[in-house]
């Protein structure tokens, strides 16, 4: 019985290994591909790149400077 736990240890272990391996290959090629996108066209690139920072800092400083809610009691107790 402690034999076969192991064994699936192992199965699980190769299954983990292959699915890395085949996680790193595709992160590989996506890289090239953009490495690729980014010397074919770099204007178009820090446009991309300038317009996704852009939406972020929008949304952080909207997230900060956004008034937290008060709830029900907090209202109430602010009124006395």
């Amino acid at each position: 019985m402690a034999r076969k736990k192991k064994n699936d240890a192992g199965g699980i272990r190769d299954k983990i290994s292959s699915t890395f391996e085949s996680a790193k290959e595709k992160v590989g090629d996506a890289r090239e591909r953009a490495d690729e996108f980014v010397a074919d066209n770099p204007m178009k690139s820090i446009a991309i790149a300038a317009s996704v920072g852009a939406i972020v800092a929008i949304g952080v400083t909207a997230l900060i400077m956004h008034p937290r809610r008060k709830s029900f009691l907090d209202r109430l107790f602010d009124l006395f």
